[in-house]
């Protein structure tokens, strides 16, 4: 199976080992906020679009927590080697933290991140690990064509876009983040 996500991360090319792994066929339904893309004679063309693309996320394995940290360490180091000193990322998940934090106390990891999950860590490792800040989605992209926009697309006739929450699930969403004390970023 081939699957490459869009730089933006609101789409992604996958070919038919992809779709058979993940278990989409051309009848199946587009979830709420992503479009499982179609050509002109129904058959699935290839493309998938935000929330469309959780099946095939969650069937690619997970890291583990050593590949995860190698990552890290690589990434730190291509950063220092460009002079970036500090990182921001609203929407990493909480395993990569545990990963970070893990570094930290090794000693072994030297910037700054923001993440959010299990509550506010401010000033963590000599201030240099934070996690006060979470990111939602609203929709998608103007490259992936799910960007909600209030006239159709140009290029595609009846569709203005995908967004992915209902106004009682963002204000949920909200509501729960502000009540936690963290930022958020729509």
């Amino acid at each position: 199976p081939v699957y490459l996500t869009r730089a933006c991360g609101h789409a992604a090319w996958a070919n038919t080992k992809a779709f058979e792994t993940a278990g989409i066929t051309k009848d199946t339904p587009d979830p709420a906020g992503g479009e499982f893309l179609h050509k002109q004679d129904g058959s699935l063309l290839g493309v998938v679009t935000d929330q469309a693309q959780d099946p095939f996320n969650k069937a690619i394995p997970s890291y583990t927590k050593e590949q995860i940290q190698k990552i890290v360490l690589l990434a730190q180091q291509e950063f220092f080697s460009n002079g970036l000193t500090s990182v921001q990322d609203a929407g990493s998940p909480e395993e990569w933290v545990e990963a970070w934090q893990e570094l930290y106390e090794k000693e072994r990891l030297e910037g700054s991140l923001k993440f959010f999950k299990k509550g506010l860590r401010i000033g963590m490792y000599d201030n240099r690990l934070t996690a006060r800040a979470y990111k939602i989605s609203l929709d998608g992209s103007l490259g992936a064509r799910s960007a909600w926009m209030l006239e159709d697309y140009e290029d595609q006739p009846g569709h203005k876009g995908n967004g992915k929450w209902t106004n009682d699930q963002l204000y949920s969403v909200l509501y729960e983040a502000r009540r936690a004390g963290f930022q958020t970023w729509c």
